[in-house]
């Protein structure tokens, strides 16, 4: 595959693979992540992910550009995301550590995503695989969901979480996360003196 340079640049790996920097003919970047022989997930997941994001398309989820399917290579090709995923962002070692309003934009984002996979796709569409590291960043810290493997269509009567709920959750926990910085920093403050 010419666009990832011969495989050279390796952004990640996870279990499908390792994923690889790409450019393509009019010069976007590109992420391809190519399915290993190795790979714990396989070609079943390989085309769940292809025929789910052939269908589904919001801004808070990574599209994807095109897929290869041959002989000796499956790889997915997505948009590139510059800022990687949100794990990466959340640790307060970092120099540039994400501020509480980006946090929750952040946040707001993957509600937004997760909203239209339960609610605006007929059948709803459960992630099954939703944590910090399937959160990609824009250059512009822009939220999108990726790694939909795992992802099923719901086809019980059960209805998922509608947005409000997600972001009234949401409001709980950041008011969880202000109430605990605050008693740890009053709790400094008082050991100190």
């Amino acid at each position: 595959m010419s666009i990832t340079n011969n495989f050279r640049d390796v952004i990640g790996e996870g279990g499908f693979g390792k994923v690889y920097l790409g450019n393509l003919s009019d010069g976007t970047q590109a992420a391809v992540k190519v399915l290993s022989a190795s790979s714990k997930q396989g070609y079943k997941e390989f085309l769940a992910e292809v025929e789910l994001l052939l269908v589904v398309h919001h801004r808070n989820l990574v599209p994807l550009l095109g897929y290869c399917n041959e002989e000796k290579i499956m790889a997915l090709v997505y948009e590139y995301m510059e800022n990687g995923n949100l794990k990466q962002h959340l640790s307060e070692t970092r120099a540039d550590a994400m501020s509480w309003e980006e946090r929750l934009q952040v946040a707001v984002d993957a509600a937004h995503g997760l909203e239209y996979l339960h609610n605006g796709c007929k059948p709803p569409i459960i992630h099954r695989d939703f944590k910090s590291s399937n959160i990609l960043l824009t250059r512009d810290l822009q939220a999108k969901i990726s790694d939909f493997g795992l992802s099923r269509a719901l086809t019980t009567s059960r209805t998922p979480m509608s947005l409000l709920n997600l972001l009234a959750l949401l409001g709980i926990l950041i008011q969880r996360a202000v109430r605990q910085e605050f008693s740890t920093r009053k709790l400094i403050l008082t050991v100190s003196g």
